[in-house]
C-alpha cells in the first residue's frame, strides 16, 4: 500500500494511527512518498546550478519535515522523550531515495527557480523502535570485578629430600610437581576439495573509462559516455566527486595529454557555468573563474544571448571544422550539446572527467 502526504493531511494522521497501535509488533514495515513542491528567488550572480541546488537542498528539508510530522504524530514515538533534532535525524536517514529526477523549472524575467520533488519513504516499526532505545536508553555501566585480596607467603627457606620448611616452622608435605604433557599429536584432516567454478565474464559496461590518475594532489577519472553537462555534472557528483576544473597551465597541460592519451570524443564537458547576468562564469562549487582560461578564437561569443543558451563551458579535443579551435581550448556551448545541428556536436560527441580532491 502507497499514500502521497502533505504535513497535516487526514492520511499522515491515519496510517499513525493504524500502523504504530502495537509499538513493539516488529514485523511491521511500509513505504510511502513524500511530494515537494518549493521556489526559490536567485540572483543574477548565481548560475542556473547554484539556483537549482539551493531549491533542491531546500525541498529536501520540506520533506523531512513532512516525515517528521508523521513520525512525532506516531503513538509510539508520543510515550517517549526524543528531541525534534533527533526526529529529524531520523526522518533524513529513512527517505531512501528520490523515485525520480527532481523537475525544475526556471523563470528568468522573475528569478525564479521552481523544483517538484518526490521521494520515497521507508518506514518500519522496528527501525522506530531502535532508534527510540538508542536515544532514549542510558548505556549500561560497566560492572567493575570484586578485588580479590592477595595473601602473602613466605618465602622458603631451604629445600631438603623434596620438603620445604621454614626455620622453627613445621615440616610441611612435598610439592606435587605436575605430570609432563603427552606431545600433541594431530589427526589428519581430509584433503581440501576443490571445485572449480566457471568464468563468468563481468558485464561490459555501456560506456568506457580509464583508469584513476593522481596529479598535484588531485585525482582524475576519464568517461567516454554520452551525455550533456547536466549528465556529467550528476555523475560525477554521485561519485563523490565534482565535473572537471581547470585553474592552471599545469593542470591544463595535464588534462590535454590525458584527452590525448586516453581520450576519443570530440568535446569534453568542464565544471563550469554562467550567470545569469552573463558577467562571470563559475565553476559549480560556485567561485567565479579567474586566473586561467584557455578560450578558443572569438570565445566565448554566448551565441542566442537573449534566451541564455549558450551558459556552459566545453573543451576540445578535436579540432571543429567549422571554426578556429583546437585540443585543450575551451568554448561556451548550450548544456544540451548541441549547435546549430552541428554534426561535430552532439552529446553522443561529448566526454567528461570527473575529478576527486584531497
Amino acid at each position: 500500500m502507497k499514500k502521497s502526504f502533505k504535513a497535516g493531511c487526514v492520511g499522515v494522521a491515519f496510517f499513525a494511527a493504524c500502523a504504530f497501535a502495537t509499538p513493539y509488533n516488529r514485523a511491521y514495515a511500509e513505504t510511502f512518498e513524500v511530494n515537494v513542491e518549493r521556489e526559490y528567488h536567485f540572483s543574477s550572480d548565481q548560475t542556473e546550478i547554484e539556483a537549482q541546488k539551493r531549491v533542491l537542498a531546500l525541498a529536501k528539508e520540506d520533506a523531512i519535515d513532512q516525515v517528521a510530522t508523521y513520525i512525532t504524530s506516531s503513538t509510539l514515538m508520543q510515550n517517549y522523550q526524543v528531541t525534534e533534532d533527533n526526529v529529524n535525524t531520523y526522518a533524513a536517514g529513512i527517505i531512501k531515495q528520490l523515485k525520480q529526477k527532481p523537475e525544475y523549472e526556471l523563470i528568468y524575467e522573475k528569478h525564479i527557480c521552481k523544483v517538484k520533488l518526490v521521494a520515497l519513504v521507508e518506514v518500519s516499526e522496528e527501525s522506530l523502535n531502535d532508534f527510540i532505545k538508542a536515544k532514549t536508553t542510558p548505556p549500561p555501566q560497566p560492572v567493575a570485578a570484586p578485588v580479590v585480596p592477595v595473601q602473602p607467603q613466605p618465602a622458603p627457606a631451604n629445600i631438603d629430600g623434596g620438603y620445604v620448611s621454614n626455620p622453627g616452622s613445621a615440616v610441611v608435605p612435598p610439592v606435587q610437581m605436575p605430570a609432563p604433557q603427552q606431545p600433541y599429536n594431530p589427526i589428519p584432516s581430509a584433503p581440501p576439495v576443490y571445485n572449480p567454478q566457471p568464468y563468468i565474464p563481468a558485464p561490459q559496461p555501456e560506456f568506457t573509462q580509464s583508469e584513476r590518475v593522481r596529479f598535484n594532489g588531485h585525482t582524475y577519472q576519464l568517461f567516454d559516455k554520452d551525455s550533456t553537462w547536466w549528465d556529467a555534472v550528476s555523475f560525477c557528483e554521485n561519485l563523490g566527486g565534482h565535473l572537471l576544473y581547470v585553474q592552471s597551465a599545469e593542470e591544463q597541460k595535464f588534462v590535454e595529454d590525458l584527452l590525448r592519451s586516453k581520450g576519443t570524443r570530440n568535446s569534453y564537458w568542464l565544471g563550469a557555468q554562467l550567470n545569469f547576468k552573463r558577467t562571470a562564469w563559475k565553476w559549480t562549487d560556485g567561485t567565479v573563474v579567474k586566473g586561467y582560461a584557455k578560450w578558443a578564437l572569438n570565445q566565448p561569443d554566448s551565441y542566442r544571448v537573449k534566451t541564455y543558451k549558450e551558459n556552459t563551458l566545453m573543451m576540445y579535443r578535436e579540432k571543429n571544422p567549422l571554426c578556429p579551435s583546437g585540443l585543450g581550448q575551451w568554448n561556451d556551448i548550450a548544456p544540451d550539446g548541441e549547435c546549430n545541428g552541428e554534426e561535430f556536436f552532439g552529446k553522443h560527441n561529448f566526454g567528461f572527467i570527473c575529478e576527486w580532491d584531497e
